[in-house]
């Protein structure tokens, strides 16, 4: 399914919560520390931007954009580190 939905993220100490919108319905979390996140890294996918990342977890891939790339960094390092 290569559909994309717009969502607002926020990094939540280990926890990366989604909603439909800032300040808007919670949709869900993927907890950074788990063991089902394999990976986080800058996407390469095509047309993507300078500031998205893709986060493998468990079967799924997110691909998120952020504002800048501290917010990249910050993605990367909370599924790197828990």
């Amino acid at each position: 399914h290569d559909e994309f939905k717009k969502r607002w993220f926020e990094l939540r100490g280990g926890q990366l919560a989604w909603f439909e919108d800032a300040g808007g319905k919670y949709k869900g979390e993927i907890d950074m520390a788990s063991d089902e996140c394999k990976q986080v890294r800058v996407s390469e996918a095509e047309g993507a931007s300078q500031f998205e990342v893709e986060i493998v977890f468990g079967p799924r891939t997110y691909r998120l954009e952020t504002e800048n790339t501290d917010a990249v960094q910050q993605v990367v390092k909370k599924c790197s580190y828990g």
